[in-house]
């Protein structure tokens, strides 16, 4: 059985709706990279898929906030599904 971290490895692009997943990577310039840091999206941190259509943009729960991502950016970010979680409320890692 699965402890909650070594779900299965994907692009956010393909992550289904209602899951938790962790960030792994992402796959951008430095110049991106910092723009997402400051959205709150790097390495470690806990997101809520709340709504992905496959073929418009991304809609995350990120700590208290939503966020909006075209669909080109959520395919440059790698997530791990987090099981047996209901609520993303904090994260696990620092900012980097």
């Amino acid at each position: 059985e699965r402890d909650g971290h070594d779900g299965r490895i994907i692009r956010l692009g393909d992550a289904g709706k209602g899951l938790n997943f962790r960030i792994k990577n992402v796959k951008v310039d430095e110049k991106r990279t910092n723009r997402l840091c400051d959205m709150g999206l790097y390495s470690g941190m806990r997101i809520m898929v709340v709504k992905n259509d496959r073929d418009g943009p991304v809609v995350l729960k990120v700590l208290e906030s939503k966020i909006m991502l075209g669909r080109e950016q959520a395919n440059e970010i790698i997530v791990e599904e987090i099981k047996n979680e209901q609520n993303v409320q904090h994260s696990s890692g620092g900012q980097p």
